[in-house]
């Protein structure tokens, strides 16, 4: 579980590397906040079809007898998607709305497993501040 929380954080805040931080931009963490008091279910309304589809059910073969392959090659598909989605996003406001989805996504998995979503959201907002982001 721990490996899996250093990556889901590695791609909420990664974007913040792209300048948001510096930006002065202030949107981001205070729906982040917000979003650490919501429930599993008001989580996956936010979550647009195709990236709950995506998460939930991704194509890719299941070996039932090796469910750590499975999670290595879910996380795999899902940074490649992440990738492809935002690996080119040049404005301050795309790099905002991508870190709010991955945090919605991370929070949404995070609760499926039985996580605090609020710590959680307090404490990525914690980072993201040592990272120069503002609230």
């Amino acid at each position: 579980m721990k490996d899996s929380a250093i990556k889901a954080k590695r791609f909420i805040y990664e974007p913040l590397d792209t300048g948001l931080s510096a930006s002065g931009e202030t949107h981001t963490l205070q729906l982040w906040r917000q979003m650490g008091d919501k429930s599993p279910d008001k989580l996956s309304d936010e979550i647009p079809q195709e990236w709950f589809d995506f998460l939930l059910f991704p194509k890719i073969e299941v070996d039932f007898k090796d469910p750590l392959l499975f999670i290595n090659r879910h996380n795999d598909f899902f940074q490649q998607k992440v990738q492809d989605t935002f690996g080119a996003l040049e404005t301050m406001d795309e790099i905002h709305h991508a870190s709010v989805l991955m945090m919605r996504l991370a929070l949404f998995l995070a609760c499926s497993i039985g996580a605090d979503s609020k710590e959680l959201s307090e404490l990525w907002i914690g980072i993201a501040k040592n990272h120069g982001a503002q609230e």
